[in-house]
């Protein structure tokens, strides 16, 4: 037996027993325990049931599989289809989120060794990150408060330069 008969005689299978189940609860707790989302795509393009398939969109995590499974079931099955591109939207969000919250955070660390004026260029990007939706997204998070520290941190020592150089301008001028 060849690897494809090999798997499709396996989702066969698969697809029989979830239709055996008396109801759409059981058929989800089985497709709980699936860890295989070469399975889970197959499921999700075969089972009789619409709620099996639905059930097998969601417990796939991957791009490719779930690409797999959009372009499958455009034309025959809309809410597998509709469903899939969904998640497929957001992941690639996500992925364009992520991408931009890495140039934000490369310019904000740039920023802080950067010489002259840079409170503008910050506030700007501190605009622009607030705008990413990264609440969940701890390493960028912290990524973040560490840039901010240090740009703080260079806030903090030119403004005790300057006032060290107004100190400085006072008493040149009581000296004249």
């Amino acid at each position: 037996m060849t690897d494809s008969s090999s798997s499709s005689a396996r989702t066969t299978a698969a697809c029989a027993a979830l239709d055996a189940l008396p109801d759409a609860h059981a058929r989800a707790a089985a497709i709980d325990v699936i860890a295989d989302e070469a399975l889970l795509a197959e499921i999700a393009l075969t089972a009789a049931h619409a709620d099996t398939r639905k059930a097998a969109v969601e417990r796939v995590h991957g791009e490719a599989a779930l690409q797999r499974i959009a372009d499958g079931a455009k034309g025959h099955d809309r809410g597998v289809a509709r469903s899939t591109q969904q998640r497929l939207e957001a992941i690639q969000l996500r992925a364009r989120q992520a991408a931009e919250a890495d140039a934000l955070l490369a310019q904000l660390e740039d920023l802080a060794t950067r010489a002259g004026p840079i409170v503008s260029a910050v506030v700007d990007l501190e605009h622009r990150w607030r705008a990413l939706d990264l609440g969940d997204d701890a390493p960028r998070q912290a990524r973040y408060a560490m840039a901010r520290a240090a740009i703080q941190q260079r806030f903090d020592r030119d403004g005790e330069a300057q006032r060290t150089r107004q100190q400085f301008e006072r008493e040149a001028k009581a000296w004249l």
